[in-house]
């Protein structure tokens, strides 16, 4: 309709809205193993963890300008919403990254980052951790089929790298289908979230810390 451009562009978010946007991406939420019983991590027997991974502080793409993977196509998705006509660019997304580590730091804990898919740095990130927790993503768009299951070889060189380095490394997918997960006998810990939306990263450290049940 014309003279709508004010009304579609307002931000008509409430705390109700956030809080939930949060507990739809913690339902999404779904543990594949947790072996040992790495998980929920307590400050008990947790002193440092490192997130690493390239997805673990990837900004929402939009297709307008500047984002995960730069600006143009129209049906490009993100770790966080899918592409295409129904494609939501948050302004108030909290990654991964951001909210374990504001979780972690509430119970003391110390947070290495290591924020990209770079081996050695997260090698070095890993062997300074009681947990690693590793963050890989996949997207999906419109009219655009997937040219493959696999996270990529960065990914999966990325999590074994982690794995020699860290007996206690925790995998999170930020997935919008099924994956192929050839890595997954080396690693004791492995959860799935689908297109989480705005507080991806709330809804991953409520589950990770044990403040709320995965599926």
């Amino acid at each position: 309709p014309p003279h709508c451009e004010e009304y579609m562009g307002k931000n008509v978010s409430t705390p109700k809205h956030v809080a939930l946007a949060r507990k739809l991406a913690e339902a999404s939420i779904v543990m594949l193993k947790n072996e040992g019983e790495v998980l929920p991590l307590g400050a008990s027997a947790v002193k440092k963890i490192a997130v690493i991974g390239g997805a673990a502080d990837a900004k929402a793409y939009n297709p307008n300008g500047a984002g995960q993977g730069g600006g143009g196509a129209w049906n490009t998705g993100d770790f966080y919403s899918g592409g295409g006509s129904g494609h939501m660019v948050s302004g108030n997304l909290v990654t991964p990254l951001a909210g374990i580590r504001r979780r972690a730091e509430a119970e003391g804990m110390e947070v290495i980052a290591s924020a990209t898919n770079d081996i050695g740095a997260a090698e070095h990130a890993a062997s300074h951790a009681d947990v690693a927790i590793v963050v890989v993503g996949t997207t999906s768009g419109e009219a655009d089929d997937r040219k493959s299951l696999s996270f990529g070889s960065d990914s999966e060189r990325l999590i074994r790298a982690v794995a020699g380095k860290c007996d206690k490394v925790v995998v999170i997918m930020e997935v919008c289908g099924p994956v192929v997960m050839p890595w997954r006998g080396d690693v004791p810990a492995i959860l799935a979230m689908f297109l989480g939306g705005q507080e991806a990263g709330n809804a991953w450290a409520g589950v990770l810390f044990g403040d709320s049940s995965p599926t």
